[in-house]
């Protein structure tokens, strides 16, 4: 009889923690989709050539600055960056990423914040334009779970 009740706790715990795994990718994965079509959505202009499994863009929620978003994956997390670009001659005034200096030179990126915006995924990817759309796995243990979102860019 314990062994049958300790076969039945052990079942149990084992159930709990695929169901606790699969509650916590799936918020990460609503969250992380919620934040990227939030901000893609407003985007001023796309920098990545699409698909991709990464995706850089102009940010559109500020008109007093010219900054860009980069999404991308390293490790098993969603990272976003925020960065600008200037010419050494000018580091306070911020230009578009594919702006030329006299000598034809491209101007130099700075990063402003590189923050985790997700955990847990295990595979990303960004294809189609303006109807934009994101593909991610996450995975935590043994548990899996995709999720995908189509997004019209407004002013790509």
């Amino acid at each position: 009889i314990f062994a049958a009740l300790l076969n039945i706790v052990l079942m149990s715990q084992g159930a709990l923690t695929r169901f606790q795994n699969r509650a916590e990718i799936v918020q990460n994965g609503r969250v992380a989709i919620e934040r990227v079509s939030r901000e893609l959505r407003q985007a001023d202009a796309l920098v990545t050539t699409l698909p991709s499994f990464e995706i850089k863009f102009q940010d559109g929620h500020d008109d007093t600055t010219l900054n860009y978003i980069r999404y991308y994956l390293q490790g098993d997390a969603l990272y976003r960056e925020l960065s600008y670009y200037s010419f050494p001659s000018a580091p306070s005034t911020h230009v578009r990423f594919n702006d030329t200096d006299q000598n034809g030179a491209f101007p130099p990126i700075t990063i402003i914040e590189n923050e985790i915006a997700a955990e847990y995924i295990s595979a990303l990817q960004f294809s189609g334009t303006p109807d934009l759309s994101i593909k991610m796995t996450l995975q935590k243990g043994t548990t899996q779970s995709s999720f995908g979102t189509i997004i019209y860019a407004r002013n790509l």
